[in-house]
């Protein structure tokens, strides 16, 4: 089984998703989220099960990120909370692995509970990152403000960092 292993730190940019259901013309109703609307091949500890709902039912790019995640099916994402700094390399990391049947296996460590909104939009957008193929090593290379390394040698991508800042004012702000 090959490993590959492939680290990046916090931040956010992200795709978007889902329309709210609407009633007659003026009023726009979104039921609660649940386990169902959630990516199936996602695993997050039940302690962080509302927050994502509620990511769910006030980010429609946190709703859109999801489906593109949902729409992979040989990708399985597990969410840690971070039993130490070390593990989320700072604030949140994600590693890659290679798993048995060829599955793509990302786990994301969260280190604490500040920001965990724009952490998990970033870390999410990281995924597709991958999953889209890019090259970041040779990104960093050509366009050094748009993908670069931290001084834990991670990758960290402006995508990821954007895309987590705007999922975090749609749920802050409370925008759909």
């Amino acid at each position: 089984m090959h490993r590959h292993v492939a680290a990046f730190a916090m931040t956010l940019i992200l795709l978007g998703g889902g329309t709210a259901p609407t009633l007659g013309a003026q009023s726009t109703v979104r039921q609660p989220a649940t386990d169902a609307d959630l990516p199936s091949n996602l695993a997050a500890p039940p302690a962080l099960k509302p927050l994502l709902s509620r990511m769910w039912n006030q980010s429609r790019t946190f709703r859109r990120q999801c489906a593109r995640i949902r729409g992979e099916s040989r990708l399985l994402v597990r969410i840690h909370t971070a039993a130490s700094v070390s593990q989320s390399r700072g604030r949140a990391a994600t590693y890659f692995n290679r798993g048995g049947a060829g599955i793509l296996e990302a786990d994301v460590y969260l280190a604490g509970p500040v920001d965990l909104i724009e952490l998990i939009a970033h870390e999410f957008e990281h995924v597709i990152e991958h999953v889209d193929g890019l090259d970041l090593r040779r990104l960093a290379g050509l366009a050094p403000t748009t993908v670069w390394v931290t001084a834990h040698g991670m990758f960290e991508t402006r995508r990821a960092t954007e895309t987590g800042r705007v999922v975090a004012a749609e749920v802050d702000g409370g925008a759909y």
